[in-house]
């Protein structure tokens, strides 16, 4: 009986050693945009932010792949912040973010500005996703974020519509005026430039590497994440070796308890 209660201890300690060193680690990833609904060639700044974290010891990278209609946007700059270094290929959507310390902390990761084309979708969505994380454990798998925003027309800015009280073509009379055979084409566009500032950015081609991993079943065609650590090969050896002790001490001790009776 003395020796099964050894035994049990033994396997409950390993369980413990074993749930203790990988406990589930996550993180998520916010994005924010000031507004929700913009015109047309105006710029659209969205920040990405940490939350969430409970990561062990910290996370040193993250690979992710940006997705937007090219048709309606292009990207004009982007830029890690909070000491995090990013490199974005803007061809794939595939972007490399690294910091140089183990980060275990919420906050700001980086910010891309885009730009709305005169051409536009009247809505478009900006999304983040096969985002992955490698830091001192095990890669970790982050689920997609995605805002949409509303792009006005000139019928929403009320350019290009007839001004009230007028009569396009002699075919309206309203509030007692009358343009006979006129055409009134009160359409004007708004053309708000704004320069192509690229913050710190830099853009490179690194869309050969795949990391292996999935999230929400996407699957990820992004970057190799580069790990803090090695993997804990000789820690599942020691666990192994101590399980297969434990099982002979007792095959042996219950053949010496029935070879004494």
């Amino acid at each position: 009986m003395k020796k099964l209660t050894i035994f049990t201890a033994i396997l409950l300690s390993i369980v413990c050693i074993m749930t203790s060193v990988y406990a589930a680690e996550s993180f998520n990833i916010t994005q924010r945009i000031e507004k929700d609904e913009f015109n047309k060639n105006e710029e659209v700044k969205v920040e990405f932010d940490l939350s969430s974290m409970q990561v062990g010891e910290g996370i040193i990278s993250i690979g992710a792949t940006l997705e937007y209609d090219k048709d309606s946007l292009t990207v004009i700059s982007t830029e890690g912040q909070n000491g995090w270094k990013m490199t974005y290929n803007d061809a794939e959507g595939i972007m490399l973010i690294e910091h140089d310390n183990l980060i275990k902390d919420n906050g700001p990761l980086f910010k891309v500005t885009f730009k709305i084309k005169e051409n536009s979708k009247p809505s478009v969505t900006i999304k983040l996703k096969d985002i992955t994380a490698a830091g001192a454990g095990d890669e970790i798998s982050v689920v997609n974020v995605q805002k949409t925003i509303t792009i006005k027309t000139e019928d929403n800015n009320g350019n290009g519509g007839n001004n009230p009280g007028d009569n396009n073509n002699g075919n309206n009379n309203n509030n007692g005026s009358s343009n006979n055979g006129s055409n009134n084409n009160g359409g004007s566009s708004n053309n708000n430039g704004s320069n192509n500032n690229s913050n710190g950015s830099n853009s490179s081609n690194i869309g050969n590497n795949k990391p292996g991993s999935t999230t929400d079943g996407n699957k990820n065609n992004g970057v190799k994440i580069p790990q803090a650590g090695e993997n804990n090969t000789v820690f599942f050896v020691l666990i192994g070796a101590a399980t297969v002790s434990a099982i002979i001490f007792f095959v042996k001790a219950k053949m010496t308890s029935k070879s004494q009776k």
